[in-house]
């Protein structure tokens, strides 16, 4: 597999995650977190990273 995509819709909005693997293997993955939360990200290195609401770019 070298992409996938989610989406839910909660109360507080819409909730995406999209990732895909270029052709040199890099790792790429975008998640939108809806106004009024935050979310913890766990990238594939087993870095965690807090994000606030709005849309994020990850590269590795």
């Amino acid at each position: 597999m070298r992409r996938a995509a989610a989406e839910h819709h909660c109360p507080y909005g819409r909730i995406a995650a999209a990732w895909h693997l270029s052709q040199d293997g890099t790792f790429h993955l975008g998640v939108t977190v809806p106004a009024g939360t935050s979310a913890e990200v766990r990238l594939p290195d087993g870095t965690n990273v807090e994000v606030p609401p709005g849309r994020h770019e990850f590269t590795r």
